[in-house]
């Protein structure tokens, strides 16, 4: 006899509305959206996965497309008042800009010039190499927090050289964990997924968010589903989540 466990949409979670905090939507900043056609594409896409508004987070990292916040300020003008124009049925939808911070050689330069745009004024999303672990994160992160930030890890799941007890660590030492929605669905691995189950049942996740860097992303997340009994963990990542960012 076969047992099949009962599957459920996952944007059924937030059918109330989402507000997203990770994602790559303003057009020709990094290796997101190429255009305002796309970034009005995924807006369409986000708003049919419930999603009701968002921050963009366009990448902030050394060597790599050259933003900083001014850039990153003109580029979001640019494209509200775009938006406002010739698509009016949008014009809510992008609440603020920020960044997704890499952790590296420049950032803590950023920091001591307290030259970083957080999400609600002490949010402040950051991301790690994919392929080592910063050798000073701990003390960057004890600076963070005693200059009144609140770190949030993106998507903890995807960094293959942390092992359980140093995600357990991170989350202990003061880093808030963001999962990337992608991730339940496998999309980035079997290792993320695992890493993504396991947080998710050890409820180590205190937000979500898209990370969506083209419209496809957001096909995906629309037509996600999960299994009823792990649906009921993410769900505890989407109630933290709506609790601060509503």
């Amino acid at each position: 006899m076969f047992f099949f466990s009962k599957k459920e949409f996952l944007i059924d979670q937030f059918s109330d509305g989402l507000i997203d905090i990770h994602n790559h939507l303003l057009p020709g900043l990094d290796d997101g959206s190429t255009s305002i056609e796309t970034t009005i594409d995924m807006i369409e896409l986000m708003k049919a996965c419930n999603i009701s508004k968002a921050y963009v987070t366009p990448h902030i990292m050394e060597d790599f497309y050259e933003l900083n916040t001014q850039k990153i300020a003109t580029k979001f003008e640019e494209v509200q008042s775009e938006i406002a124009k010739h698509y009016p049925n949008h014009q809510d939808f992008l609440l603020d800009y920020t960044s997704e911070y890499m952790i590296d050689g420049q950032f803590e330069t950023l920091l001591e010039n307290r030259d970083l745009k957080c999400i609600k004024g002490k949010y402040l999303l950051c991301e790690l190499s994919y392929f080592q672990k910063p050798l000073n994160l701990e003390d960057l992160l004890f600076k963070m927090i005693s200059y009144g930030y609140q770190p949030i890890l993106a998507h903890p799941e995807r960094y293959r050289y942390l092992n359980f007890e140093e995600l357990r660590g991170l989350k202990g030492q003061g880093f808030l964990f963001q999962a990337n929605l992608l991730s339940f669905s496998g999309h980035y691995g079997n290792d993320a997924l695992t890493k993504s189950e396991f947080l998710a049942k050890e409820d180590l996740y205190s937000f979500v968010g898209t990370d969506a860097h083209k419209p496809e992303h957001l096909r995906v997340i629309k037509e996600m589903q999960i299994k009823k009994k792990f649906l009921e963990k993410i769900k505890k990542a989407v109630d933290s989540h709506k609790i601060i960012f509503s």
